[in-house]
């Protein structure tokens, strides 16, 4: 016999109530549990994920580590960070006609454009202007571009670090006759296409040319006096790779004239720049503090652990952006007015087609050297000409 049924309020028995429905209470309770499994099984679940995460981080790590201890595959052209290179020259591979950094190109390498083919086959160029020229001509092409490398010394020169090195070179390279010298790593960005560089570090080199002799520019004797120039760096310049290779260290000398028989192999502005010689102005040349950009400049790969100098900005791109001194001058009217991107970087180029001519005729030109505001004569001190800076 069933027992008694107890009721409720509302008239109904608790039979009839629904699970979870008893006195008001039970839902509650029960979605209450429910809510907390769920946080429960979402706590699970992001714990989880992190640690699925961490194992992830980690083996990246691990890998990273292992590739660390692999061979590195960075071609041999001594522009690596974890490969010790041999200490070999240079191989001369240069694109015989290529333009600088033109349009469509998407190198960061400079491109040699033909510009001493061209001068070649133009006849004032090629005219000796006096017989101290053509002799010059005649040696730097016969002697110096033939002594650019040679033998290194088996027994080698111990240095303390980089800089104790410098100081060596830097004396030597001074007492041959240079006026400025800095040094740099191998760079490809001033190194040319085609150009094959197993050396990791750069001294560059500066002479300064006749501040009387290249104020007559573009007339002569501003002509003879870059050519003179030339010369007389080349010279210093096979002497620096000479005495490297002394010590025990490969190097090899980079002229700073080229012909069209011997194209370019660095561009010697851009080295200059990156070891903290000067700027480049708004005529494409380097500007010095010491001579303004009345110098002339050459390099020395080495196997030799050199420091690298750095940039150094001391106002030349800010006042160029107002000066147009050196335009002004350029009769053939090289020299842009505003800067336009070559190789990824924003630049004043000069126009080929309209220099040359100018440069042909006068057997050198160097008119924007001279009327250059940074260019400097001797005795004047610390400033620029004129004082305009």
């Amino acid at each position: 016999m069933a027992g008694p049924v107890s009721g409720c309020k509302d008239g109904t028995s608790r039979q009839d109530q629904g699970p979870g429905e008893e006195d008001g209470r039970t839902g509650q309770e029960g979605s209450g549990q429910g809510h907390r499994s769920w946080e429960e099984g979402r706590g699970r679940h992001e714990g989880g994920r992190e640690k699925t995460q961490l194992r992830g981080v980690q083996a990246l790590r691990a890998g990273r580590r292992e590739q660390r201890r692999l061979p590195s595959r960075r071609p041999p052209h001594g522009l690596g960070r974890r490969r010790h290179l041999p200490a070999e020259g240079v191989r001369e591979e240069v694109a015989p006609m290529g333009r600088m950094g033109g349009p469509g190109t998407r190198s960061r390498r400079p491109r040699y454009s033909g510009i001493f083919e061209r001068l070649e086959r133009e006849a004032g160029f090629v005219t000796p202007q006096d017989p101290i020229s053509e002799f010059c001509r005649r040696d730097i092409d016969r002697s110096q571009h033939a002594a650019l490398d040679g033998p290194v010394a088996p027994a080698r020169q111990v240095f303390r670090d980089p800089r104790e090195a410098a100081r060596v070179v830097s004396g030597f390279a001074r007492q041959a006759g240079a006026d400025l010298v800095g040094f740099t790593r191998v760079k490809r960005s001033f190194v040319f296409e085609g150009v094959e560089i197993r050396h990791r570090h750069a001294v560059i080199l500066g002479l300064q040319m006749d501040y009387d002799r290249m104020a007559a520019a573009p007339a002569q004797p501003a002509g003879s006096e870059a050519l003179r120039a030339y010369w007389v760096l080349g010279g210093i310049t096979v002497k620096v790779a000479e005495f490297v290779r002394s010590l025990g260290y490969a190097a090899r000398a980079h002229h700073p004239r080229s012909s069209g028989g011997r194209p370019p192999t660095v561009l010697h502005t851009l080295a200059a720049v990156e070891a903290g010689l000067g700027e480049t102005g708004r005529s494409g040349l380097l500007v010095t503090r010491e001579f303004g950009p009345r110098v002339r400049l050459s390099t020395v790969t080495t196997a030799l652990r050199l420091p690298a100098g750095g940039r150094k900005a001391f106002g030349v791109d800010r006042f160029c952006r107002e000066c147009r001194a050196c335009r002004e001058a350029c009769e053939g009217g090289a020299i842009p007015d505003e800067k336009k991107r070559v190789r990824g970087v924003l630049k004043y180029t000069i126009d080929p087609d309209r220099c040359l001519p100018v440069f042909a005729r006068y057997d050198g030109c160097g008119a924007c050297i001279a009327r250059c505001p940074f260019n400097r004569g001797p005795g004047t001190g610390p400033g620029h000409r004129r004082g305009q800076v």
